[in-house]
């Protein structure tokens, strides 16, 4: 079989087909998809035969379970990573950086507080790009650009750094709830560096809004 690209998943419960929709979705032809069990890796080949693929369908007769960790291999080509400074969205679109500014804003965590508007007008007093507003100083705790405080830290740090790990912050490759790009009221993606669906890189935000 041509080797295609693969990723590591979690999967939030449905059924193959509902899978592939969703890979298809981010520009992924589906191949197949692999799970861990009983210390080896059992396989679902798209397209194959019942026979092939009947020691998946004995784990997963209906529905992948929820919260599944899988392994899914995409088709040799079809995935076509969005240009720099775009990300693609909750939605499957592909939305360029530059676009959000003056648009959207950001809401953070879980509780989906007002964390700043997402412009590059540094002297808007919600702008996350004003060095002297609270949404863009970097020693605001309620600022992204802030890399110590809960919404801007990265992974790693010291007995010093508060919110060491910070499962709410942009920089964290591990948080699992960064904070949340909001467009026309739509959630469309999550402002991110953990590099996961629908994440754009706060970084290249920055860099497009002019304030890196």
């Amino acid at each position: 079989m041509p080797t295609g690209g693969f990723g590591l998943i979690v999967w939030g419960d449905g059924s193959v087909p509902q899978l592939a929709s969703a890979a298809g979705a981010q520009g992924c032809t589906l191949r197949s998809a692999w799970v861990a069990s009983g210390g080896q890796l059992t396989g679902h080949l798209v397209g194959a035969s019942a026979l092939v693929n009947a020691r998946f369908a004995a784990l997963y007769p209906e529905a992948i379970a929820a919260n599944v960790p899988l392994i899914i291999v995409c088709d040799t080509g079809s995935i076509a990573a969005p240009p720099a400074g775009a990300f693609r969205t909750l939605q499957g679109a592909t939305i360029n950086a530059a676009d959000l500014n003056g648009r959207a804003l950001l809401l953070g965590g879980s509780t989906r507080a007002f964390i700043g508007a997402i412009s590059g007008d540094r002297g808007a007093p919600d702008s996350v790009c004003n060095p002297l507003g609270q949404y863009g100083s970097a020693a605001s705790l309620v600022s992204v650009r802030n890399r110590s405080g809960p919404y801007g830290h990265a992974d790693g740090g010291s007995i010093y750094a508060p919110y060491f790990d910070s499962q709410v912050s942009a920089y964290s490759r591990t948080a699992n709830t960064p904070p949340q790009i909001i467009l026309a009221g739509i959630h469309v993606g999550f402002l991110s560096a953990n590099g996961r669906q629908a994440t754009l890189h706060p970084d290249a935000l920055f860099a497009a809004l002019g304030c890196p």
